[in-house]
């Protein structure tokens, strides 16, 4: 058995979806050879969702290590801030116009955008680090894995591996300077941004995006990427079978249209929010009996549309429950909503596992071909919300003849499971540390 240095900033017990690949990683990679040693950072107390269930999954065997971390928001936390760091508002705060911050919210974003390279995670850097180089020495560390976001964590693979010697593998889960997601920085900024991204691409010994675009997009950016095409590989996102074990299914009376995560800018819940309105308008039997159950973190517009359109009564915001609450939603629903800003979200596995017919809102071709290719779903441009209505009113009759139950996971879904997922990334480790 291999051992590899994961380097994850998001990782149990914080909750939420993006912690779940790294879980999963060390839940299945030691059956194909390769065993985690997790680097994360230590957290103020009340400063994430905890939960407790998906921290579990953790094997008792994998080593985490916890290194102090110095950012602004612990800062923030320490000077009595209440709000936790995955918080809608919060999070679009960097990347939107900041129409919706105060004055000092604004000041910090800007002096984050300027200052904070890659990310307002880079405080973790040198801690990080020195337990990396720890544990490296005492470990025989065969390959070192880090996964973003956030993009500090391959900041600090690359310096491990330059450090070490050993191979580097870069796991995106999000662009890093192309996301949706990333800061608006001044032009002396951003060119820092580029450059660090650069050279971590170069040094890599593989790169691994959870959709081909994050790829094509690199390489278009950066030319010099082309000579090294070997070294790119799509590895998705997934659903794990064994989350939907003994699971009880959360149904509501009458139709309901489920959505888990969270909503903040650039996602943009209006087409839906429009068509089920006029849904409602123009079906009386729609309108008695559809409701809508939003469980996550959704931001000031997100409340503020429900309100616009009139579904104040029918539109139910739940905050953040533990991973196999959320699950325990999508089963019991008669459709999922899936809103993404062009990405392939992670969240759209978890709703091919549950099995739920998916209403799909994005611009994103590859989101759109994999929701057609599984017959999970339709898809619709923001522009297409009247077409929407036509689909949720055929799912709507469809629901008075039953859910269909659960069963095994078909065969057209296997390639979508986390544990096909960790086997990809094992045949990688074994190419890049000689089997």
């Amino acid at each position: 058995m291999k051992e590899i240095l994961l380097i994850s900033y998001f990782f149990p017990p914080r909750g939420g979806i993006g912690v779940q690949r790294a879980v999963k990683f060390c839940k299945y990679l030691p059956q194909f050879g390769f065993k985690p040693v997790v680097i994360t950072p230590q957290k103020p107390n009340g400063s994430f969702f905890i939960d407790e269930e998906l921290a579990a999954e953790v094997p008792g065997d994998i080593e985490v290590r916890r290194s102090f971390s110095l950012e602004p928001y612990h800062i923030y936390r320490a000077l009595g801030g209440r709000r936790k760091q995955d918080e809608a508002d919060l999070r679009r705060g960097l990347s939107s116009s900041k129409k919706y911050l105060d004055p000092l919210k604004k000041l910090y974003f800007t002096l984050q955008a300027a200052f904070l390279v890659p990310d307002a995670k880079i405080g973790w850097y040198p801690w990080a680090v020195a337990d990396g180089a720890r544990v490296i020495r005492e470990r025989g560390i065969a390959a070192i894995l880090s996964t973003s976001p956030e993009a500090t964590d391959h900041v600090i693979g690359r310096a491990l591996g330059r450090r070490f010697g050993i191979p580097l593998i870069l796991d995106f889960r999000d662009p890093w300077t192309m996301s949706h997601y990333s800061p608006r920085r001044p032009s002396w900024a951003r060119r820092r941004d580029e450059n660090l991204e650069l050279k971590c691409l170069k040094q890599a010994a593989r790169v691994v995006c959870v959709q081909q675009k994050y790829i094509d997009d690199f390489k278009e950016k950066y030319p010099e990427l082309l000579y090294e095409g070997y070294k790119y590989r799509v590895i998705r996102n997934g659903f794990d079978p064994d989350d939907f074990n003994d699971l009880t299914s959360i149904i509501k009376d009458g139709f309901n249209v489920v959505y888990t995560g969270s909503i903040s800018y650039p996602r943009d819940p209006e087409p839906f929010f429009r068509a089920f309105a006029n849904t409602r308008a123009e079906s009386s039997d729609f309108a008695e009996e559809a409701r809508c159950t939003f469980i996550g973190e959704f931001d000031t517009r997100t409340l503020e549309l429900v309100r616009s359109f009139g579904l104040d009564d029918v539109v139910e915001f739940l905050p953040y429950s533990g991973h196999r609450t959320a699950l325990a939603h999508q089963l019991g629903a008669d459709a999922l909503l899936l809103v993404s800003e062009g990405y392939i979200t992670a969240k759209v596995y978890e709703y091919l596992g549950a099995r739920r017919p998916i209403i799909c809102l994005t611009e994103g071709e590859e989101l759109r071909q994999l929701v057609t290719e599984t017959g999970s779903g339709v898809s619709f441009l923001p522009s297409e919300w009247f077409k929407m209505e036509e689909y949720m009113l055929r799912l709507f009759d469809e629901s008075k003849r039953g859910k269909p139950v659960s069963g095994p996971v078909p065969d057209s879904l296997l390639p979508y499971t986390r544990r096909e997922q960790a086997k990809m990334l094992a045949d990688l480790l074994a190419e890049v540390t000689g089997g």
